[in-house]
């Protein structure tokens, strides 16, 4: 699919430049535009945030870089998940297994 966003057919508000739009986020209803503008107020300045499997990395201009390790957290819900498969398999041959996946859900 192909998105035409020129200014033809996409009237931008005039405080946007078309430097400042983000990757399009499609759903199957909308079609979401991110759109980055400056901030005119004078708050604090936020911290971006990054999530990935095994680490969550943040940068503030104030602060530098943190980054909170997420590896035990990532095996803890690696091992429930593979326990949970194992138990699911086991449940449509075992009257047992169907009792225990249904007291852990």
């Amino acid at each position: 699919m192909y998105l035409d966003l020129s200014a033809r057919y996409f009237k931008l508000p005039s405080e946007v430049s078309s430097s400042a739009l983000g990757e399009p986020v499609i759903t199957l209803e909308k079609v979401h535009l991110p759109v980055h503008y400056e901030d005119t107020q004078n708050s604090k300045p936020a911290v971006a945030w990054d999530f990935n499997l095994l680490s969550l990395n943040g940068y503030s201009p104030e602060t530098g870089w943190v980054r909170i390790d997420t590896k035990k957290l990532a095996s803890v819900h690696i091992s429930s998940f593979e326990k949970r498969r194992s138990v699911q398999r086991k449940a449509s041959k075992s009257k047992k297994a169907k009792k225990i996946l249904a007291k852990y859900s």
